[in-house]
């Protein structure tokens, strides 16, 4: 699902009442900002923002979790054996550009001498070293195009 990012139509002024005020002007969303409100209003959703379009897909199905799962538990093994950084597993936000594209990959690795840089409490912003993403029918076509643009 895709959503559109017009701005919202702008709130018309009272008319004919005695000392009535305009209503004040809603200044227009940017991408982010509609990204983050998809994301509260669609909590059960994977929201993510390609290329300044919000796409939604939903949960994925549990052969896509099984795969993420075994996935993440192989790398995690891995890499505190050697320790070599962290990997993360959906839903957390890749920021890698606040007014395009914030996407949410299955799996995200950030290398140890860069977890400081690129984590905060809240996302990963930047580029991380590395990205899995699990192919579903329901968004091969995405992941396949604007999202491996990004």
């Amino acid at each position: 699902m895709t959503v559109s990012l017009a701005p919202p139509k702008a709130a018309k002024p009272i008319k004919n009442k005695k000392n009535a005020l305009p209503r004040a002007q809603p200044k227009a969303l940017t991408a982010y900002a509609a990204y983050l409100r998809a994301a509260d209003e669609h909590p059960l959703l994977r929201v993510e923002l390609i290329q300044e379009k919000i796409h939604m897909s939903p949960a994925p199905r549990p052969k896509h979790q099984r795969i993420a799962m075994n996935l993440s538990f192989l790398f995690s093994v891995f890499l505190k054996e050697h320790n070599l950084g962290m990997i993360l597993a959906s839903p957390v936000d890749v920021i890698l550009s606040p007014r395009r594209t914030v996407v949410q990959p299955d799996l995200v690795f950030v290398a140890k001498d860069r977890v400081e840089t690129l984590l905060t409490d809240t996302a990963i912003v930047g580029a991380p070293d590395m990205v899995v993403e699990i192919l579903s029918p329901s968004t091969a076509q995405i992941d396949r195009t604007s999202k491996r643009q990004t």
